[in-house]
């Protein structure tokens, strides 16, 4: 597992649940290992619904949702139902920045602030000496700019401030712990600089570009930045659940300020469609070119990326050449071994329901 697979902020609500039923859309043959784990899951960390997908050579061999979306109401979870993905959105952000490198708008090794960087001085200009101007758009990538959440995370602190007064605050005032290139430091902030990006080269909007110039290409229609702060969710969300120990409403979080770094909306199934032109699986064919994937995690032979938000809990697991998949809950645990269970757990379980469909001529 890497770096990225490191859970991010979250919150959820614990809840007495019956098993819950499998609600199976699309595949041919069953996988009764998947839907045994999930609920097994779900009873385990008191999950109210979730949903998963299931890539199998280049197309998805099963869809099912899980539980009640309302538990207030007993309304059953669905497999269209779209889900916070929280950092599932820093894959759909990486691949607009290796799109836009593919077509030559940018290259990964260009400076980003200071008069010579993509956003020059859009946000301000560079203290001396501070080393701002050495940071690239790789650096920000890898989560290597130099910055650290040291105080805190400037993504959920700076109530009320803008995307804008958040870059600028940040480059003006908070230090690198660290030269650009030198240590890792997870990073949502830097993400939300890389949406800042996009939105330079591609001369449109984060969302558009993203909607237009990777969605789309994948069939995905439905995907979308979530509501602004406060907002309670539309009918094809879940009711986002608190852990007991956690305060605070579950719609307090500026989404849309997010955007880049975790303001995503999608279905499981929406995700697997993205995972199917990122997998560098041959059946269908990727978005980007496999030179520019395989600088970065998506060129690894297995590889997991995770999303926690207040209310959210995601797993995005290439499992090998052939098989990857997507779940997405409603909650959360800090159980220390819940990522293993949704990550490796469930990427056992898909295993033997290939193996086991293989064996039987499914």
């Amino acid at each position: 597992m890497t770096n990225l697979c490191r859970a991010l902020l979250c919150a959820a609500t614990a809840i007495s649940l019956t098993a819950p039923a499998a609600v199976r859309n699309t595949g041919k043959g069953a996988f009764p290992s998947v839907d045994s784990t999930v609920q097994t899951l779900m009873r385990r960390y008191d999950l109210p619904a979730a949903s998963i997908a299931v890539v199998r050579d280049g197309r998805v061999a099963y869809r099912a949702a899980y539980g009640e979306k309302d538990t207030a109401r007993h309304t059953k979870a669905r497999t269209r139902d779209r889900y916070r993905i929280a950092s599932l959105s820093k894959p759909v952000t990486m691949t607009g920045i290796l799109l836009l490198a593919a077509q030559g708008k940018l290259s990964l090794d260009d400076t980003v602030f200071g008069p010579d960087g993509i956003l020059g001085l859009d946000y301000g200009p560079v203290p001396e000496g501070s080393g701002k101007e050495r940071i690239t758009v790789r650096h920000l990538l890898e989560h290597t700019s130099g910055w650290e959440n040291v105080p805190d995370d400037p993504m959920f602190s700076n109530a009320g401030a803008t995307q804008r007064q958040i870059i600028a605050r940040m480059l003006a005032a908070r230090p690198l712990a660290a030269p650009a290139g030198e240590r890792y430091s997870y990073s949502n902030f830097g993400y939300l600089v890389l949406g800042r990006i996009i939105e330079k080269a591609a001369g449109m909007p984060y969302e558009k570009f993203i909607r237009r110039r990777i969605l789309r290409p994948c069939g995905i229609r439905r995907m979308r930045i979530g509501e602004p702060h406060g907002s309670r969710p539309r009918r094809d969300e879940p009711r986002y659940c608190l852990l007991p120990e956690e305060t605070g409403g579950t719609y307090y979080l500026d989404v849309r300020r997010m955007d880049a770094h975790g303001g995503w909306i999608a279905s499981a199934g929406d995700m697997a469609r993205f995972m199917m032109r990122i997998d560098r699986n041959t059946a269908v064919r990727d978005i980007l070119p496999d030179s520019l994937a395989a600088q970065f995690y998506l060129g690894f032979e297995q590889w997991i990326h995770t999303g926690s938000l207040p209310g959210t809990a995601a797993v995005l697991m290439r499992i090998d050449g052939r098989l990857s998949f997507v779940l997405l809950a409603d909650k959360r645990s800090h159980d220390a071994n819940f990522w293993e269970d949704l990550s490796h757990g469930m990427a056992a379980a898909v295993v033997r329901d290939d193996r086991r469909q293989g064996k039987y001529g499914f």
